[in-house]
């Protein structure tokens, strides 16, 4: 479905090379759309058929505008790999899934192995998303998370800060341990998605010329630059060389510390910046943009329609992928400034 400008325009975001102007996607709803019923938190999490077939009446109710294409999130938290590794489950409503630790221990974290009645519900979503949207949309599969991430949520952040400090070759097995499932989790959904001539975006929902996912390391925000260089940056130049469009989600303003690090890793090719709660305001994080651009990395961001125009004066337009949230009017002004295509699924 996906022009052959748009897909000019997003290898060159991808490639950090020239562009004619920003990458923008936006979202809104399309004419007539009809919102599926909402049902009960249980069934929804539990009911893999549900789940996915609820995503895809969503994904039916949209006009994609720009560079956004037709997606299918099927989204069991940021620690959905920790729940097939025997995290506990549980949720208030349909929008989060959170987990609780199983283990005590690092050492016993390497020892567990994605499989139970999790990741038969997530298979199984998986599945029938594939299913509903093959040659439609792409699949955004569950959060593939990360080392330390997942590791956390097996044994709990706290058990986690002690054991980096008091059992860190403990700590670095797991970390190991971890990430080969990540990384086999990863392949398995390329070759499920090929199979079924459907495209592995991961969340982000940016269309590559092939498989991509979020890398990120969430947890980095609790510690130094020595400890993440240590125990995490490893793990994650692993998972940039397993990914062939590699992302990175670096997530709030303590992470900031990480970005050195992260701009000296060579297959990486894109960084997304998101300040986090209160620091929303992009036109105030120009300077680390810049950063990531000069880095030689390409940059998305989430932006308000109403910030575009400012923020492109101040950083450019090459390297540049802005993911713009506003009212209707503000986004036909957007569409018809930048002439943005406009698809549906």
């Amino acid at each position: 479905m996906i022009s052959q400008r748009t897909k000019e325009r997003l290898i060159a975001w991808w490639e950090h090379k020239e562009l004619d102007r920003p990458c923008i996607m936006a979202y809104t709803p399309k004419y007539g759309a009809v919102w599926p019923e909402a049902p009960a938190p249980d069934d929804y999490w539990l009911k893999p058929d549900l789940l996915a077939g609820q995503v895809f009446q969503r994904a039916r109710n949209l006009r994609y505008l720009g560079e956004a294409q037709p997606y299918l999130y099927i989204d069991y938290g940021a620690c959905a790999v920790g729940l097939q590794m025997g995290a506990k489950g549980h949720w208030r409503s349909l929008e989060t899934i959170w987990t609780d630790p199983c283990v005590d221990s690092a050492d016993q974290v390497a020892g567990l192995h994605p499989g139970g009645e999790w990741k038969r519900i997530q298979d199984a979503a998986i599945a029938r998303a594939l299913e509903l949207g093959k040659g439609r949309a792409m699949l955004s599969s569950y959060c593939l998370g990360a080392a330390a991430d997942t590791t956390a949520a097996l044994m709990g952040t706290e058990n986690l800060l002690c054991a980096m400090m008091d059992d860190p070759d403990a700590v670095k097995r797991a970390f190991e341990a971890v990430k080969r499932e990540t990384i086999a989790l990863f392949e398995r959904l390329v070759c499920e998605c090929e199979a079924q001539d459907t495209l592995l975006s991961g969340w982000h929902a940016i269309w590559a010329p092939g498989p991509s996912t979020p890398i990120q390391e969430d947890f980095s925000y609790m510690i130094g630059p020595g400890m993440f260089d240590e125990f995490c940056l490893p793990h994650i130049r692993d998972m940039v060389d397993a990914v062939p469009y590699s992302f990175y989600h670096l997530d709030g303003i303590q992470a900031l510390s990480h970005l050195p690090s992260l701009l000296k890793i060579p297959n990486l090719k894109v960084i997304q910046w998101q300040p986090g709660e209160g620091h929303s305001d992009i036109l105030q994080w120009t300077e680390v943009i810049e950063r990531i651009l000069k880095g030689g990395k390409s940059c998305q961001v989430y932006v308000k329609a109403s910030e575009v125009d400012e923020l492109i004066k101040r950083v450019g337009k090459d390297g540049m992928l802005l993911i713009v949230s506003g009212t209707e009017q503000e986004l036909k002004v957007l569409e018809e400034k930048y002439q943005l295509e406009s698809n549906l699924m």
